[in-house]
């Protein structure tokens, strides 16, 4: 029972997740079009991130959706059944084999949960991906920023020289 409300918890969890970053990735998509002031650099920056983080957001709804279907679907119930009927066979000695139709369904639901830890793998690759863009276009602007700074000192500086010799 315990399981059936963390997980609950946890598939609301993941909507909410993934209908909040879909609001803010399609309000910077609007927002990053060209009749926006802003330079190029970074206009193209948020809108590669703002695509990423809809992909995202879309996998997060599939990986909720893989996650509530088995309880839904009575998928989760028939599994810990077979497994317990396994076990209770184990515990009296007996070592029968399962039926073509338990195989199959031990083969689809192994399956099935392979295919979610493949959704969840890619969300945490792409969020990777996001977090080393993001780094990448951090430094990238403050080494813009600090060549920009070493040109101002640089003028001031000659500028200066200009004053003080002139005198």
């Amino acid at each position: 029972m315990y399981i059936h409300l963390a997980l609950a918890g946890l598939v609301g969890l993941l909507l909410l997740l993934a209908g909040y970053y879909t609001w803010k990735s399609v309000r910077i998509l609007r927002r990053t079009t060209p009749q926006f002031e802003m330079l190029p650099p970074e206009r193209h920056f948020l809108r590669k991130q703002a695509w990423r983080r809809l992909i995202n957001s879309g996998l997060t709804l599939l990986l909720a959706g893989l996650m509530a279907i088995p309880f839904l679907s009575q998928m989760q119930n028939q599994a810990e059944q077979l497994g317990e009927e396994r076990v209770q066979m184990r515990k009296e000695g007996r070592s029968e084999p399962m039926t073509p139709e338990q195989k199959q369904f031990a083969r689809f639901y192994a399956g099935y949960w392979i295919a979610t830890l493949i959704v969840l793998g890619l969300i945490l690759l792409l969020a990777a991906v996001d977090v080393f863009a993001t780094r990448r276009f951090a430094f990238t602007q403050m080494r813009q920023i600090q060549a920009d700074r070493r040109a101002m000192i640089q003028r001031q500086l000659e500028r200066w020289r200009q004053e003080r010799n002139g005198e």
